[in-house]
């Protein structure tokens, strides 16, 4: 499956992402007619670009993905001025599969209302790239994100604040004992873009993520650990052991600090599951500071 949005329709239907892009604001107030749908990540239309242009801009060999995720931000694009048309959606995407051998977190985003989402620096009014710290990148900030030496990233959330502040919650993990030692090898985190309107985008490589226009790359936050989790021993008769950190959750409080004294708290669910056919609650983290640091999880 490959992300697709129809604009112009309200709602959410099976495989395919169908929101109600440029009309959301007043789609309950009347009719709304069937929109156009709109290709999210930036494919090859089924032809084999080549290895050397897969890049977290470029899905060049036409790879496949799923879970996907989406949210409208509170504030005006930068590009129209309108409030409703800047727009984020997050997958497992496997495009880097030929660079990296697993899935990793994307982040794509739409300045016109969900019509476009890449194109080409500086000023695109669509652009796809991926959080710091794929396998190959050797990128400043993926040298020194707290993802780096683990195999692949999934279950994405994307969430705005109230100020526009883009964040991304999803887990990483490795699936063997191919990478080098560390102290864990499962991680809920929540990475987080500022919002700052007149930025330029970037270019991707295959060894580094493109800057998205109007945003800035903040930093990612490890949420919780766990332990094992995909990359079991040898010969074992079960798919995970020890702790795995699974199934994250992510929302934000957007009301004004008048309306609620939690306003621009960030919150994040998610279960940790405890070897094999062990106990596996829900626990639950909180920010308070934009995403820099997170209470320990308690359970729910």
């Amino acid at each position: 499956m490959r992300v697709w949005i129809r604009a112009g329709l309200p709602g959410l239907t099976l495989m395919v992402l169908v929101v109600s892009l440029g009309s959301a604001p007043t789609a309950l107030a009347g009719h709304v007619a069937d929109g156009i749908d709109v290709k999210v990540t930036d494919d090859n239309n089924n032809v084999d670009g080549g290895l050397a242009n897969v890049t977290p801009s470029k899905d060049a060999q036409n790879r496949q993905s799923n879970e996907p995720t989406i949210s409208i931000s509170p504030v005006a694009s930068p590009v129209t001025g309108v409030v409703g048309d800047l727009i984020a959606a997050g997958a497992n995407d496997y495009r880097m599969v030929p660079h990296t051998a697993d899935v990793w977190m994307p982040v794509y985003l739409s300045f016109d209302g969900g019509a476009t989402w890449f194109g080409a620096p500086p000023f695109p009014n669509g652009y796809n790239t991926m959080v710091p710290g794929f396998p190959t990148d050797t990128s400043a900030a993926g040298l020194a994100s707290p993802l780096r030496n683990l195999d692949g990233s999934g279950d994405p959330v994307v969430r705005f604040d109230a100020a526009g502040n883009l964040y991304v919650a999803g887990i990483a993990f490795n699936r063997n004992f191919d990478q080098p030692d560390r102290p864990v090898d499962t991680v809920v985190y929540v990475a987080k873009f500022s919002f700052t309107p007149g930025t330029a985008a970037t270019a991707s490589t295959t060894t580094s993520a493109g800057l998205p226009p109007h945003f800035s790359y903040a930093g990612t936050t490890i949420v919780d650990r766990g332990s094992v989790g995909f990359a079991v021993p040898p010969n074992q008769p079960f798919g995970s052991a020890g702790t795995f950190v699974d199934k994250n959750w992510m929302e934000i409080d957007l009301n004004s600090p008048a309306a609620s004294p939690c306003a621009g708290n960030v919150y994040v669910t998610h279960t940790p599951f405890h070897g094999v056919g062990g106990s596996g609650p829900i626990v639950f983290s909180r920010s308070t500071d934009g995403g820099a640091t997170f209470s320990p999880p308690q359970a729910v």
